[in-house]
């Protein structure tokens, strides 16, 4: 962990809002708690973690992958 840092924490946060605590760690290497302990220092709204058994979490998982692809279409020029 020694080699991630908050900027790291910042930017991963940017490219994607709606990754959880666990989610940016497993990425970047590090522990979960390191990342809420950055993102409240910081005063970044992490997403809540669902159990991945629930519908909420798939509802969650369809919401943010629907905003990806229109984020998508629009760097792409496909979008309105």
């Amino acid at each position: 962990m020694a080699s991630v840092n908050w900027m790291m924490v910042l930017d991963c946060h940017k490219d994607h809002p709606e990754w959880t605590a666990p989610q940016i760690a497993e990425k970047l290497g590090c522990t979960s708690s390191y990342v809420r302990a950055t993102a409240q220092r910081r005063g970044l709204d992490l997403p809540k973690a669902i159990p991945p058994n629930s519908w909420a979490y798939a509802g969650a998982r369809l919401a943010a992958l629907e905003k990806r692809v229109a984020q998508l279409e629009i760097m792409l020029g496909l979008g309105e």
